[in-house]
């Protein structure tokens, strides 16, 4: 189960990512205690089947990207013992839906 999705960019330092997080984004609290710089695109909630969930985007710069897939990897860790032993299904749901409203959008 990936709680993200790398995306195409045409910018040779930076990469772009679609990530699920809480309504209260437990990333950010792992981003600083990592010290990550991530720059913020936007995000989208409401979602009537998982009111406590957002999908994220975001850019870093490239030579973090192990850092972020590393903070990543402990949101979802920290959500599954804290939060919802649920998100894996959350996460599943969230990136099929991403995935097919990409491709029908080629």
């Amino acid at each position: 189960m990936k709680n993200y999705l790398k995306l195409r960019t045409i910018n040779p330092f930076r990469s772009q990512y679609i990530y699920i997080d809480t309504i209260n984004c437990d990333a950010d609290n792992i981003f600083i205690s990592e010290n990550l710089s991530v720059k913020f695109k936007s995000d989208y909630g409401n979602n009537e089947k998982y009111p406590d969930y957002i999908v994220v985007f975001c850019s870093i710069w490239k030579y973090d990207e192990k850092k972020f897939l590393k903070c990543l990897d402990k949101l979802k860790n920290k959500i599954i013992l804290i939060r919802d032993n649920n998100y894996e299904n959350v996460c599943d749901d969230f990136m099929s839906n991403i995935i097919k409203i990409i491709e029908e959008n080629k």
